[in-house]
């Protein structure tokens, strides 16, 4: 009979999450950084137009938003991570 092997690196659903997280935030951050990048330029190319400065501050807001939820997500299963399951559990 064949065995079947745990393909995660976590056997734990925390570990799991941890693990998730980290590469999410490891392929958001380029991202995110391409996009204010790009807010950036719309700020320039504004030049005055209440619209497209409107448009920007918009794009801006919205990128520093979904930067703090990216991060504070990882961050928040991190220290899970390390308090619960490391720390009290001891796995």
């Amino acid at each position: 009979m064949a065995a079947v092997s745990n393909p995660l690196s976590s056997p734990e659903v925390s570990g799991f999450l941890e693990s998730v997280l980290g590469t999410v935030t490891y392929m958001a951050l380029p991202i995110i950084a391409l996009v204010i990048i790009y807010a950036g330029f719309s700020f320039i190319a504004a030049r005055g137009n209440r619209e497209k400065l409107k448009t920007a501050t918009i794009n801006i807001t919205f990128v520093l938003i979904g930067t703090a939820v990216v991060l504070g997500a990882y961050t928040i299963v991190t220290i899970f991570y390390n308090t619960i399951v490391i720390g009290i559990l001891g796995l």
